[in-house]
């Protein structure tokens, strides 16, 4: 009988062991203004899916190499990137200058950042030929920005002239 009650136990303490080892906390915490591993770096990674989890006071332009996600035009057509993540845009705002990379060549120029306003000029290109490239709308979408912000899913968009439409980069 004395076996049967130390083994009954010995079973009861792994299980229970077991089970606290499982047993995960769960903590609810708001969304607004939540730092993460993933973005308490300025926003050196970016979670997957960051919902509410960037917050736009903190996020900076060179913050991150920028990979545009999509174009929505205010007429409803949406532009994607045909091979994603080749279309990136990185910032230099010690000089103010810009470099990208599309599907075909490299593009770099200057930039200037008055509030929430930024234009993009002196634009120049390599210029190897790629048949099918996105390269030039992409261009024409930077030469056609009049403005930027950044989302609380750390994203940033570029907003074109005449309210035509917003560039998304994630």
């Amino acid at each position: 009988m004395k076996k049967i009650i130390i083994l009954a136990l010995i079973v009861f303490v792994v299980l229970s062991a077991k089970s606290f080892k499982d047993k995960k906390e769960v903590v609810e915490v708001p969304n607004e203004n939540v730092l993460t591993e993933s973005n308490n770096n300025a926003g050196e990674n970016i979670a997957e899916n960051p919902e509410g989890e960037a917050d736009p006071a903190r996020m900076k332009l060179d913050m991150t190499t920028w990979n545009w996600e999509k174009t929505i035009y205010s007429d409803g057509k949406i532009v994607k990137p045909n091979v994603p993540k080749k279309f990136t845009l990185s910032f230099n705002t010690k000089d103010k200058t810009f470099s990208a990379s599309t599907d075909c060549n490299g593009v770099g120029g200057e930039y200037t950042v008055v509030g929430d306003r930024i234009t993009f000029d002196k634009m120049m290109s390599t210029l190897m030929y790629c048949e099918g490239s996105q390269e030039s709308e992409f261009s024409k979408m930077l030469t056609n920005t009049d403005g930027f912000l950044f989302t609380s899913k750390g994203e940033l968009v570029l907003t074109l002239k005449y309210d035509s439409g917003s560039v998304y980069f994630r």
